[in-house]
C-alpha cells in the first residue's frame, strides 16, 4: 500500500464520517416511511427491497462513520486510530455485511424488469420475494460471521475489512508469516467482489432490457392510436379483469426509478471496485481511495433523494419541517413555505379522495360482478 501524506490521511479519515453522517438519518427515514406504508398495507415489493437495502446500508454507514477510530492503535498509514483488534473486527463485520446492499440493488432491477417487460403483478412478485430476502440476508450474515471466525478482518487503509495481517505477509516478496487473515484476498474475491461484479452485470442487463422495452412500447404507441382505445367505455367485468392484471407499478414510474437506482448503484461501487483491482497490482491511487470513501457511505443519501422524488406528500412534509427549523427569510418566507405546503397537501388530499372513490367503484363493480355470476344460469 502506498504511503500517503499527512493531509491525505486526514482527508481519508474525515471524509467517510461526513458522508456516512448524512446517510444514516436518510436510511432511518426510508425505513420509517416504508414501515408506515406497510402498516397501511401500501408497501410494495420494491418498497420492501428498499427497506432491506436501507437497513443494511444503515449498518454499513455506521461502520464507515467510525472509520479510523476503530482501527487498532499504532497501525501504519492511518491517523486518529484509537481502536484494537476487537473494534477492528466489529467494523469489518459491518462492512462485509454491506454486501447485501448490492444484492438488493440487483433485486430492485429484477423486480422492475419483471413488472415492465414481463407484466408481473404483485401476486407474482410475492411468490419469489421471501426467497430473495432470505438469500440476501443469509449470504450477508454468513460471510460476515465467517470472517470473524477466520480472523479475516484487519486494517485496509482508513477502515478494517478483509485483509492479511501484517500487511504483505505470505507474499512473493516477503517471508513474513500471516498472524491473521491468511489468504484473505481469496475470501475478499469470493465473498464480496464476485457477487458485486455479478450484480453490476445483471443490473446493467436488466436496465438495458427495460430501456429497450420502454422504447419499443413508445414506438408502438406512435404507430397505433392507443388514446382512442383508452377512451372507449368498458364493462364492469372488463374493468375488474384489467385491475387484476395491472402491473404493481406504472410502467413509466418503474422505469424512471429503476434507472435512477441503477445509476446510484454504479456511482456507489465503481470507485471502490476500481481501487481494489488496482490495489491487487500494487498501484493504488489516492483519488480512487478518496472517491471510494466518499461515495460508498453516501448511498443512503442518494437512495433517499430517489425515494422521495415521486412522493409529493413526503417532500411537502420535509419542506414544512425545513422551514420551521430554518426560517431564513423571516416571517414572510415562513408564511410562503406553509402556503406551499398547504397547496401540495390539498393536491394530495384530492388524489387520496379520487383513489378512495375509485376503490368504492371497484368494490361496487365486484359486488355487481358476483351478483351477475350468481344469477347466471
Amino acid at each position: 500500500m502506498s504511503n500517503y501524506t499527512l493531509l491525505q490521511l486526514k482527508i481519508l479519515a474525515i471524509t467517510p464520517k461526513i458522508t456516512a453522517g448524512i446517510s444514516i438519518p436518510c436510511d432511518l427515514f426510508i425505513i420509517k416511511e416504508v414501515l408506515r406504508d406497510y402498516k397501511r398495507k401500501r408497501a410494495k415489493p420494491v418498497d420492501r427491497a428498499l427497506l432491506g437495502m436501507s437497513a443494511i446500508d444503515f449498518f454499513a454507514s455506521t461502520g464507515w462513520f467510525m472509520s479510523t477510530w476503530l482501527v487498532p492503535r499504532g497501525s501504519q498509514n492511518t491517523i486518529y486510530a484509537v481502536g484494537n483488534t476487537q473494534t477492528c473486527t466489529y467494523q469489518g463485520f459491518l462492512l462485509q455485511f454491506a454486501i447485501g446492499a448490492p444484492l438488493y440493488n440487483c433485486s430492485l432491477a429484477l423486480y422492475c424488469l419483471l413488472a415492465i417487460k414481463y407484466k408481473w403483478t404483485n401476486e407474482n412478485i410475492i411468490k419469489i420475494e421471501p426467497w430473495i430476502h432470505g438469500g440476501i440476508m443469509a449470504f450477508s450474515s454468513v460471510t460476515a460471521v465467517a470472517g470473524v471466525i477466520l480472523q479475516l478482518f484487519n486494517q485496509v487503509t482508513s477502515v478494517c475489512w478483509i485483509n492479511e495481517h501484517p500487511q504483505g505477509c505470505n507474499s512473493g516478496s516477503s517471508d513474513i508469516a500471516c498472524e491473521r487473515g491468511n489468504n484473505a484476498w481469496i475470501y475478499g474475491l469470493l465473498w464480496f467482489y464476485c457477487p458485486l461484479w455479478l450484480c453490476i452485470m445483471l443490473t446493467l442487463a436488466a436496465l438495458v432490457l427495460i430501456c429497450q422495452h420502454v422504447r419499443r412500447t413508445f414506438q408502438q404507441s406512435q404507430r397505433h392510436d392507443f388514446v382512442s382505445q383508452l377512451r372507449k367505455r368498458k364493462s364492469f367485468k372488463n374493468r375488474i379483469q384489467a385491475a387484476r392484471n395491472k402491473p404493481f407499478l406504472n410502467t413509466n414510474d418503474v422505469a424512471k426509478q429503476a434507472i435512477l437506482y441503477s445509476i446510484c448503484f454504479f456511482i456507489t461501487w465503481a470507485p471502490s471496485t476500481t481501487w481494489s483491482i488496482m490495489g491487487w497490482f500494487n498501484s493504488p491511487k489516492f483519488w480512487l481511495d478518496f472517491f471510494s470513501s466518499f461515495f460508498e457511505p453516501l448511498q443512503g443519501f442518494m437512495n433517499f433523494l430517489i425515494f422521495i422524488r415521486p412522493r409529493k406528500d413526503i417532500r411537502a412534509r420535509l419542506y414544512r419541517d425545513f422551514c420551521r427549523i430554518f426560517p431564513l427569510g423571516g416571517e414572510s418566507q415562513a408564511n410562503d413555505c406553509f402556503s406551499n405546503f398547504s397547496e401540495v397537501s390539498g393536491d394530495d388530499q384530492q388524489t387520496a379522495n379520487k383513489a378512495k372513490d375509485n376503490n368504492s367503484v371497484q368494490e361496487e363493480s365486484q359486488e355487481t360482478g358476483v351478483a351477475d355470476d350468481l344469477n347466471t344460469p
